[in-house]
């Protein structure tokens, strides 16, 4: 790792490795007026040639828009419809289009897609929001694997129409002791995740030249001084050749497309951001779509030269509107839905079987902030309650067995794990079959632990909720009504 390496690493691919561009040459003209008398093969080949055409625009505008697989365009640059996912993830909503063939004319279908972006920023918010959520050094590295990042340390580069020449590489990794082994002279790291002062390189080839610190090289060739020493340094290029970078002199590519998986909260605020009402989506189809898409003469000059002009229209084709079924229930005759509405208020089942034993276990965590039902009493007035509603509808719902709080320290998983099971298994000892857990704070990855112990191994049901709905004062009785159904269908009870 000499320094003249060192500086043509940063540089473009020299000439003499560019893959040589292929000429092009003309092959036949397909006339769209005469479509009709096409065979099947020649309509198949005007879609894909249109296909090509209309996928030109967003592609050609690179700097504002990414392309993703099967043709998803998405916009991060200037009217941008996102939402913050939190932890440097942003969700972006972007169109997809494609030609179809259709009775006497040509359509284009947009649809709307969603994907995750990272935010661009330092790489340092980057740990930072991994260290935020929990993100072990281990899974720190590999959340950073593989993210394209610019080095603002350099000078810019220009193109001569005065353009930046951006100076896009990747994230290997951290620093690791067998980096570069087989060079002449590889960089001495001495631990995994080594930072600026631990991880030595080579600047200058030996005998003339030396060691010396990544954090001692930024300040003597940049006279950059390091914010955060203590921060590992980041790997560029390949374990082979390896080179180090400290993370505050990297930035994140705008519209890089995330591949990583999301945490509970961040899936719940996608689902959020990505589930409209359709009017919406097909507002923003005829609103946004055409300017992401350039389906419109005036974006895309493409369009013009072969003579094709999209109406932005939706169309739309006559529909029926059904009339609601007519409902018998058991003892109250008939009741015909309004508005897609079925009210069950007040309505018993057909045949009642007799409800099992069962009780409520509420959970909480030590230095949770949600502390607003503090008293055994409140769960056990709020198991009168669900009782009361179970019964509304006719069931036989004994009154429940004496529940119990239980505190867990996130910090501890195995006492915690084994508190759970513990309880759990004293439940199905006295002969309890249904037991409603409530938590103080959503938590996919206990919820999921629960289920999977009490349903799955101990045969004990189990009907999960948090204490922010349960609890809530404007519509428990819509919630009661919820976890009753949920009762049912588990117990098989109805």
């Amino acid at each position: 790792m000499v320094a003249k390496w060192w500086e043509s690493w940063w540089g473009f691919q020299p000439k003499s490795h560019r893959t040589p561009a292929r000429p092009s040459a003309w092959v036949r003209s397909l006339p769209l007026h005469h479509k009709s008398n096409f065979s099947a093969s020649k309509r198949d080949q005007v879609v894909e040639v249109l296909n090509v055409i209309l996928s030109h625009y967003p592609q050609e505008h690179s700097t504002t828009t990414t392309t993703m697989t099967s043709n998803h365009h998405f916009l991060f640059r200037g009217s941008v419809q996102s939402s913050d996912l939190g932890g440097v993830l942003t969700a972006i909503r972007g169109y997809s289009h494609n030609v179809r063939q259709a009775t006497g004319r040509m359509l284009v279908n947009v649809n709307i897609n969603h994907a995750t972006f990272f935010r661009h920023s330092s790489v340092i918010d980057l740990i930072n929001g991994a260290k935020a959520h929990g993100k072990t050094f281990w899974q720190i590295e590999r959340f950073l694997k593989k993210i394209l990042v610019e080095p603002i340390h350099l000078p810019v580069r220009r193109n001569k129409a005065g353009e930046k020449l951006p100076r896009v590489v990747t994230i290997f990794g951290l620093a690791n002791i067998d980096d570069g082994h087989e060079l002449p002279h590889p960089p001495e790291v001495h631990e995994w995740g080594a930072n600026p002062s631990q991880a030595n390189q080579t600047m200058t080839a030996p005998p003339e030249g030396r060691y010396m610190t990544v954090a001692d090289y930024f300040e003597q060739r940049y006279g950059r001084q390091l914010k955060h020493p203590k921060h590992s340094v980041l790997k560029l290029g390949t374990r082979k050749n390896p080179m180090y970078v400290p993370p505050e002199f990297l930035v994140v590519v705008p519209g890089q497309v995330s591949m990583k998986r999301l945490l509970p909260e961040q899936t719940k605020r996608m689902i959020g951001f990505a589930c409209r009402a359709p009017h919406l989506n097909a507002h923003d189809i005829v609103s946004q779509a055409p300017s992401v898409l350039g389906l419109k003469p005036a974006a895309d000059p493409l369009l013009k030269l072969f003579g094709l002009s999209i109406d932005p229209a939706m169309i739309t084709v006559p529909g029926r509107v059904l009339s609601s079924p007519v409902i018998k229930y058991n003892d109250r005759g008939s009741f015909k839905p309004e508005n897609g509405s079925w009210i069950m208020r007040g309505v018993q089942v057909a045949s009642a079987a007799a409800f099992p034993a069962w009780t409520y276990l509420y959970i909480k965590k030590v230095g949770s902030q949600t502390s607003r039902i503090a008293k055994e009493e409140d769960f056990h007035e709020f198991a009168g309650k669900l009782r009361a509603k179970m019964r509304d509808v006719g069931l036989a719902v004994p009154v429940p067995v004496r529940g119990r709080v239980i505190t867990l320290d996130q910090t501890d998983t195995l006492n915690s794990d084994q508190l759970i099971e513990a309880t759990l298994s004293g439940f199905v000892s006295n002969r309890v079959r249904l037991a409603y857990i409530i938590l103080n704070e959503a938590d996919t990855v206990l919820y999921n632990k629960i289920e999977y112990l009490g349903d799955v191994q101990l045969g004990l049901h189990t009907v999960c909720s948090v204490q922010i709905k349960a609890f809530q004062d404007v519509g428990q009785p819509d919630y009661l009504a919820q976890y009753r159904h949920k009762s049912q269908l588990k117990t098989g009870r109805s």
